[in-house]
This record gives structure tokens, sequence and C-alpha cells, in this order.
């Protein structure tokens, strides 16, 4: 059996998921997660959140999953 570095095997992934039709997000800090995040449930839900209410969910569920 043959193993690759991890760079590579992610760097295959996303090759295949933008062969698909996927979209690659250039995510450089947190902020732009929560963003990238904010607007991809949006665009699943079909619907807009406000902002403020959507950073508090964010923010209790990130202090829920660290416990």
């Amino acid at each position: 059996m043959t193993t690759q570095p991890e760079a590579l095997l992610e760097n295959n992934l996303i090759k295949q998921l933008v062969s698909l039709g996927y979209t690659s997000a250039k995510i450089h800090d947190g902020d732009a997660l929560v963003s990238n995040l904010k607007s991809q449930l949006e665009n699943f839900n079909k619907t807009t959140f406000i902002v403020s209410a959507f950073l508090l969910r964010v923010t209790i569920l990130s202090i829920f999953l660290l416990y």
C-alpha cells in the first residue's frame, strides 16, 4: 500500500470537487470562515440571516462544542 502526503490528498480532493461543479472558497481567517458559513447556509435554506443573530448562534454553538 502506498502513502501520499496530506497536502497531495487535499489538493486531489479539491480538484475532484471542482470537477463536480463545486467552487473553491478562499478562507484566510475566522471572520471569512463565519461569513462563508453564513452565506452557504443562507443559500442552502433559501433565507437570509440577520448578522447579529447568526453570530450569536455561532458563538453559542462553538462554546457548546468546546465542552
